[in-house]
């Protein structure tokens, strides 16, 4: 029984094994993205090279790009960064740190030949110092358009053209061609063997397209497929033995023993970030101006994190931690709303949040009215209940103490000229209101009707004057109505006034 499950147990592990070989990798050969670069010392004359190939004969357009990192630039030494040519110096392009007698310095320079004897050619340099970058890595590019024929080459760093020299034998060609040499082509190293790089070279590129500026500026940072049209020979020298990932097979081989090192030109960063909203919080009512916040990590690093209310960007990407912007929510109408955030990376990678539901409930600011005025005259018959008189009543804030006064202008012409007041409302939580004429005087507390004040068919004021604490917003009312119920009128006449004002507690 035991030899049988063995045996059936080695079968199966033989089979997953066999099915991993034939439909997946070998997970000892698994190249990561552009996690190394080639490594070449001068003194041990190490570079690579490739035989000719029919993608490699380019005599039209052509571009070359190149992440160098030179270890040392000697006054008065040339190094080169790729060439095609013979070992006689028949040379075809030369893409190369030239040393420029005339200005004693380094600079990138880019040749085109059209018959090999370097005396028709175009060439330019780029009006910098390399010698700034010894140590430092920097992506270097040239380009020639072959439709003018005599036109000068193109030098950029770092993604932006250069301002360039153009030496005074240079522009001599006759044709609009580069001469075909047949011969191979060099990384590291010129075609007469004599002029090494020192330092680092990553992710080399040939293409035969001019490519243009915004092409160069927008991918020379970012690893390619090899499958980009035009791209003729790329070389990402990921610890590779040189392979090229186009499909046009130009693998390099490696001359002197050039090694790889863990140092790339630049981190290809395939993982998104991750972002949370924190703030609000999902299903929470929000007022006012609240404070939209989130939290963003990242592999390498977060470049910035955009908010999105109800799926809108929201004000401009935050681009410093801690994430966060301000959001008045009365901008918004009541009722539900979405909060969301997208993350991200230096690479440009992008990821977004969960969507958060909040729900925004203003309500409108209470503004108090604290001075009325009556504007048309008013009577009363036939009643002894005391009613609101809508034009005298103030709007008291919550939480206040006020001092509270004004004048009742009233009159009577029926046979028992009398009125009868109160003070009252919502939100009060005392009152004490003093009241007097030249017949009566008194004082109210909250809600309490006053006894019979005479009046006469000569208008008269009512002199009101008191305190009233609120604990709400409400209203502060004045009642009034006849004390004897007459069918001739009681009025309270236009003019008549409250108001109040608002003392520390």
């Amino acid at each position: 029984m035991k030899t049988t499950t063995i045996a059936r147990t080695s079968f199966a592990l033989a089979t997953i094994a066999a099915l991993l070989a034939a439909f997946f990798i070998n997970p000892f050969n698994v190249k990561a993205a552009n996690t190394f670069s080639a490594q070449l010392d001068e003194t041990s004359g190490q570079y690579f090279s490739v035989n000719d190939s029919p993608s490699l004969s380019i005599t039209g357009d052509i571009s070359v790009e190149a992440w160098v990192k030179p270890e040392s630039l000697v006054d008065g030494t040339t190094y080169y960064i790729a060439a095609k040519g013979t070992t006689n110096a028949f040379n075809a392009w030369r893409f190369m740190v030239h040393w420029r007698n005339d200005v004693q310095k380094h600079s990138l320079a880019f040749t085109v030949d059209e018959d090999g004897t370097n005396n028709t050619v175009a060439y330019s340099y780029a009006d910098v110092d390399m010698a700034t970058y010894v140590g430092t890595w920097v992506h270097v590019a040239a380009t020639w358009d072959a439709t003018t024929g005599t036109s000068t080459p193109r030098v950029y760093i770092n993604g932006s053209e250069v301002a360039s020299y153009i030496p005074p034998h240079s522009n001599d060609l006759n044709t609009n061609a580069i001469v075909d040499t047949n011969s191979p082509t060099y990384i590291g190293n010129s075609p007469n063997e004599t002029f090494n790089w020192d330092g680092k070279i990553d992710d080399v590129r040939i293409w035969n397209t001019e490519r243009s500026p915004a092409q160069i500026s927008s991918n020379y940072n970012i690893e390619l497929t090899g499958s980009e049209s035009g791209l003729v020979a790329y070389w990402k020298f990921n610890n590779d033995a040189g392979e090229d990932s186009t499909a046009n097979g130009n693998n390099l081989s490696d001359i002197n023993g050039p090694t790889y090192s863990n140092d790339p030109a630049f981190i290809v960063d395939g993982a998104l970030p991750v972002v949370t909203v924190t703030y609000p919080t999902a299903s929470q009512t929000a007022s006012g101006t609240i404070v939209l916040t989130a939290s963003s990590t990242d592999n390498v690093a977060v470049a910035g994190v955009q908010f999105k209310v109800d799926g809108n960007n929201f004000g401009a990407e935050d681009t410093s931690a801690p994430y966060s912007i301000n959001l008045d929510t009365t901008t918004l109408v009541n009722g539900a709303h979405t909060v969301s955030a997208v993350a991200r990376d230096t690479s440009d990678n992008t990821a977004s949040s969960s969507v958060i539901n909040f729900t925004v409930n203003n309500v409108a600011p209470y503004v108090p009215t604290l001075k009325v005025r009556k504007a048309t005259n008013q009577q009363r018959v036939s009643t002894t209940t005391v009613q609101t008189d809508t034009d005298l009543t103030l709007g008291l804030e919550g939480g206040k103490t006020y001092i509270i006064d004004g004048v009742i202008f009233a009159s009577a012409v029926n046979g028992t000229p009398d009125i009868k007041i109160n003070f009252g409302g919502t939100g009060i939580t005392t009152a004490t209101i003093g009241y007097t004429n030249d017949g009566s005087q008194g004082m109210l507390a909250n809600n309490a009707t006053s006894p019979v004040i005479q009046l006469t068919a000569t208008p008269e004021g009512i002199h009101i004057h008191g305190t009233v604490v609120t604990n709400a917003n409400g209203d502060f009312e004045l009642k009034w109505a006849q004390n004897t119920s007459n069918v001739n009128a009681t009025s309270v006449l236009l003019g008549s006034y409250l108001r109040a004002e608002e003392i520390n507690n």
